[in-house]
């Protein structure tokens, strides 16, 4: 910016120049002796007031630059923060459920557990202990035999997070999904809510519970 504003200023002044030496001429060839420094040309003072306000343009562009400059240097540091805060992995799965004719009240034991980052899920108990506070998505899945209905609830430390009826004639599997903000030690299981139950299970129906962290 600066080489463009010496350029245009080299180029004006010497138009400059070429007015003075034009003038010169001229009374030089009309045999005028008058001073050349009391002469001036016609758009000399065009000139010189355009060379001002493009001084004034460049001064503006600049502090323009100045200012985009810090906004992308507030965008570069948010941006930064955002990517130090992390989510830790936090997951499980566990499947097969402990029994297949569980009693009112009871909670749902899914025994083999196919993963469990965070060491969250406890399949002696069928509780998953939440190991940092943030929002957690969970889901479960009963296949009922036909001709039974299965009423279950999500509870979370006593708290109703998610209820659901299914009954059907045919064997049928359902899920039921919840979203929970929790803190840090809370205690999630399923359990039967009222009337007994007959529960299928196979190599291809599943009754399994699973649940992850999502936000923090």
């Amino acid at each position: 910016m600066h080489a463009i504003f010496l350029h245009l200023f080299v180029v004006i002044f010497s138009l400059i120049c070429m007015c003075f030496l034009n003038n010169y001429i001229f009374y030089k060839n009309d045999g005028d002796k008058k001073d050349l420094s009391g002469t001036k040309c016609g758009y000399e003072e065009v000139i010189l007031e355009n060379l001002l306000d493009y001084n004034k343009d460049v001064h503006q562009m600049k502090n323009e630059i100045i200012s985009l400059q810090n906004q992308l240097t507030e965008i570069k540091q948010h941006q930064t923060l955002t990517e130090t805060v992390t989510i830790p992995t936090i997951a499980f799965s566990a499947k097969d459920s402990l029994s297949l004719s569980p009693l009112v009240g009871q909670k749902f034991i899914f025994k083999t557990v196919l993963f469990n980052y965070g060491n969250g899920y406890d399949n002696n108990e069928g509780i998953f202990t939440v190991p940092t506070s943030g929002t957690y998505f969970f889901t479960a899945q009963f296949c009922v035999n036909g001709n039974h209905a299965l009423h279950v609830e999500l509870v979370s430390n006593g708290e109703v997070l998610k209820r659901i009826f299914w009954s059907d004639t045919s064997t049928q599997c359902y899920s039921m999904n919840a979203i929970a903000v929790l803190n840090a030690g809370a205690r999630v299981w399923t359990t039967l809510l009222h009337s007994a139950t007959s529960l299928y299970d196979s190599a291809f129906w599943w009754n399994s519970f699973s649940g992850t962290i999502v936000h923090l």
